[in-house]
Order: C-alpha cells, then sequence, then structure tokens
C-alpha cells in the first residue's frame, strides 16, 4: 500500500507540475490572466484544487506571473504517512476493539466486490418501485450470504 500511495503521489506531483509549468507558459505569452490576484484565484487555485497536492509546492504570485517549486520537507511528511490510514468511527472503544474495526473496514471491501460482481456480471435487473428496488437489494445480499457461506465450507 506504502509503494502504490508513493507511485500515485510521484504521478500526481508531475502532473501538477506540468499543469503550473503549462499555466506560466501561458502567462509569459500573454494568453493567461493577467494581475496578482487574478493569476492567484482563477489560475494556481483551479490548479491546487484539482490534485489537492499544491501544498507540496512551493507558489509565489507575483503581477506578471508566478514560480514554482517542490517543497522537499512537505514531500518528506506526506511520505511518511504512506502505507497509513484513519478509520473513524462512533462505536465507543468498549464496544469494539480497534483490531476489530480495521477487520469490518476491511470486510466492507468483500461486500462491494460481491455487489459490484452481482451487479455487473450475473444480474441485469433493473427496478424504480421503492418496495422492488429493496427485494432486488435483498435478494442480491442474499445470494452474496449463500456464496460466502458455500465458499467457507
Amino acid at each position: 500500500m506504502a509503494e502504490e500511495r508513493a507511485r500515485k503521489r510521484e504521478d500526481l506531483l508531475q502532473a501538477t507540475e506540468a499543469a503550473l509549468a503549462k499555466l506560466a507558459d501561458h502567462i509569459a505569452r500573454g494568453t493567461g490572466p493577467k494581475g496578482q490576484d487574478k493569476i492567484a484565484s482563477r489560475a494556481v487555485g483551479r490548479i491546487e484544487d484539482r490534485d489537492k497536492l499544491a501544498k507540496l509546492f512551493d507558489i509565489s504570485v507575483a503581477e506578471d506571473g508566478f514560480s514554482f517549486a517542490h517543497n522537499p520537507a512537505r514531500i518528506a511528511a506526506e511520505a511518511r504517512l504512506d502505507g497509513f490510514y484513519v478509520i473513524r468511527t462512533s462505536v465507543e472503544d468498549k464496544a469494539l476493539a480497534a483490531e476489530r474495526v480495521v477487520g469490518a473496514y476491511k470486510d466492507l471491501a468483500h461486500v462491494e466486490h460481491a455487489f459490484r460482481s452481482l451487479k455487473t456480471a450475473d444480474l441485469h435487473l433493473h427496478h424504480w418501485l421503492a418496495p422492488r428496488v429493496r427485494t432486488h437489494v435483498f435478494l442480491c445480499m442474499l445470494a452474496c450470504h449463500i456464496e460466502w457461506h458455500m465458499c467457507e465450507r
């Protein structure tokens, strides 16, 4: 998981850097926004919002353009969290131990996979009335439950 997260971050960093370079080129040629406020809000702000990685860059906006560079300290701080994730729950510690919370969360992946499989490969039924939708979902989950028990045996 840590390796995948690091690879994705590097890909997104390169994409963000390419978008920032393209914007800087447009501004330098006179085809981009003009003025510090417009450059910061309409241009750089949109790039920041898209990948949420602008925090890993040092960006300096001026009246006639902007400059940017990687921030190695922030990138290293982000990399230290690779492989970790946080699960929040409203269940008290006394009711459910942390290990069981993680197990329940991971089990959701199996349920989602089973439901996706039922909806894409095995069943092609579409309903519009609420009772039929509920019945359809119930039958899908019942089939998933039976399949799970068969695999366990």
